[in-house]
């Protein structure tokens, strides 16, 4: 079982709850009103079995780009929280389509913690701090959309349309005395995120009743390539495993980009030396039809991407 990955509550929560969707309605009517809609051409819903917190969260471990698996749950009776398996974090990127198929209004919450992995000794910064939160009508029309985001460390907060949410919405922003992790000049203009209270956190904690939705696409080409690119949340926290997928797409292209392949695959090594086995055939290849000294070349530009000063 896939749940078995996911080794605790604290390691889950943040994955699945860093972006999420709030639906105005009974989970019952969201459920009847997405299973069969279409968006567009493109993908259809169709409704899964009925899980418990543990199974929901081996559903959507499988991650890929864009989500093809959500779960839906209760949220105090008058809510239905939308979680999905998008590779880079749980996000509601489709709000305005589930606002139309469920005749509701609809909350889009992005709640992104900064996040640092530590691999190959070093420390990797997988993302910056982010918070948004965007409210769609029955229409899908847009209400109101407030960010709050550290760009790359420099903290913006932009607001658009409509009157001021006040804390209604259960989210309110407040500035920081102190932040950890900036510059001095910065902390006096970092704001902080609240919550009022965690309820969608506390009610996945608890939930003993999610409802699993396949979003199928139709294209079987593309959706051939989706589950190609499909990955662990242990495959996708690991800085190597986007290397490898980068150094992938231009296998099938060795002959003319070799060293594409050489740059990203020994990228990949210099990080987690444990996929050496799997890359050595792609590399003798690209040896092959390089040379030794492009080959060499490509090597030594990789080295110095990723180690810098100590690869002299």
């Amino acid at each position: 079982m896939i749940a078995s990955e996911v080794s605790s509550r604290k390691e889950a929560l943040p994955r699945y709850l860093s972006g999420y969707g709030l639906i105005e309605a009974e989970v019952e009517h969201c459920v009847a009103a997405l299973d069969g809609q279409e968006i567009g051409t493109q993908s259809v819903f169709r409704r899964g079995p009925i899980a418990v917190r543990d199974e929901a969260i081996a559903f959507l471990s499988h991650l890929t780009h864009p989500p093809t698996r959500l779960a839906l749950g209760p949220l105090g009776g008058r809510w239905t929280a939308v979680l999905n398996n998008r590779r880079d974090g749980s996000d509601f990127e489709q709000q305005e389509f589930f606002s139309r198929f469920c005749q509701a209004r609809t909350i889009r919450v992005v709640d992104h913690p900064s996040r640092f992995v530590v691999t190959g000794g070093r420390r990797w910064r997988k993302a910056y701090e982010a918070h948004m939160v965007t409210v769609r009508d029955e229409q899908g029309e847009s209400v109101r959309t407030i960010i709050c985001m550290n760009d790359g460390g420099r903290w913006g907060f932009q607001a658009y349309g409509g009157e001021p949410l006040g804390g209604r919405g259960g989210l309110r922003l407040r500035r920081a005395t102190q932040t950890r992790s900036l510059h001095p000049r910065e902390r006096a203009r970092a704001p902080r995120v609240t919550r009022r209270p965690p309820a969608v956190q506390q009610s996945f904690a608890r939930a003993d009743r999610l409802q699993l939705f396949h979003q199928e696409v139709r294209d079987a080409v593309w959706a051939a390539k989706i589950e190609t690119a499909a990955c662990t949340p242990q495959q996708a926290d690991d800085p190597a495993f986007s290397l490898w997928t980068s150094a992938m797409s231009y296998v099938p292209h060795i002959q003319t980009h070799a060293s594409s392949v050489v740059l990203y695959l020994t990228e990949a090594l210099l990080l987690n030396g444990d996929l050496q086995p799997e890359a050595e055939p792609y590399l003798e290849a690209a040896r092959r039809t390089l040379g030794e000294e492009r080959f060499a070349q490509a090597c030594a530009e990789a080295r110095r991407r990723i180690l810098g000063d100590e690869a002299r």
